[in-house]
């Protein structure tokens, strides 16, 4: 059986982990990609160790990838990377607008309702705020296994952390569910245009959540340390854009 990963992943989905040799080709062809970045290569100062890779619904010509990695200062976690035509292959900057780049909208049916959940679950998710990384959680579980220590949730977790819906009037796009963001578990709505944006049109704290808040450098995000939001005050940015 092979060893778990040392996070979960960045959405979930049908994810595959590559051959030694595959993973090996990605990580060089994506060193290559930083030295004519003008960046020294990740390799010079990570050590990988496995590639896992998912298709994106919404951009069928590219795949999420993450790989594990070790720093030397021991911290560990994922390099986020999107691997698309030509054998482009871009590093996670954390924001949603790099997502324009996939060219996902021609491949929008009218009625795709899981493609488009399937795009808000990466749009949301790829957004990183002041306090941190924006998590769609979908039940009590997804939310304890945010938290390695295994800490007892409170009893409003296991109503309202509810599985992401996507409705579609044909004109119109609206997502409905819950997320963490900042130690806290709130209820979230979303409106969504058909040119890729989004916007978070209601958003509600529902109570404190103890989870391990990732540390992020760079594309990577890491195992970072336990902790719980005293206040509601850490208001998410509503744009999302």
């Amino acid at each position: 059986m092979d060893d778990p990963w040392p996070l979960t992943p960045l959405i979930p989905g049908d994810w595959k982990t590559l051959s030694l040799a595959d993973s090996c080709a990605v990580l060089a062809r994506y060193s290559a990609g930083e030295i004519i970045a003008g960046l020294t290569p990740s390799a010079e100062v990570v050590e990988y160790a496995r590639v896992r890779a998912r298709p994106l619904l919404a951009a069928p010509k590219w795949l999420l990838m993450e790989a594990e990695a070790k720093f030397a200062d021991g911290a560990v976690g994922l390099l986020t990377m999107l691997y698309g035509p030509g054998f482009k292959m871009i590093g996670a900057t954390w924001t949603p607008g790099q997502l324009t780049q996939l060219g996902w909208q021609a491949t929008w049916p009218e009625d795709a309702v899981s493609v488009v959940k399937d795009y808000l679950y990466l749009f949301v998710n790829y957004t990183r705020g002041d306090d941190g990384r924006f998590i769609i959680v979908e039940s009590a579980a997804d939310v304890q296994a945010l938290s390695r220590n295994g800490e007892k949730l409170d009893a409003r977790v296991a109503t309202d952390a509810v599985p992401l819906v996507v409705t579609s009037n044909g004109a119109q796009l609206h997502g409905a569910g819950s997320l963490v963001y900042a130690g806290q578990l709130w209820r979230m709505s979303f409106d969504i245009g058909r040119d890729g944006t989004v916007e978070m049109v209601d958003d509600n704290p529902i109570c404190d959540v103890p989870v391990d808040m990732e540390e992020v450098r760079g594309p990577f995000r890491l195992i970072g340390k336990n902790t719980t939001s005293a206040s509601a005050s850490n208001q998410p940015d509503t744009s999302l854009k």
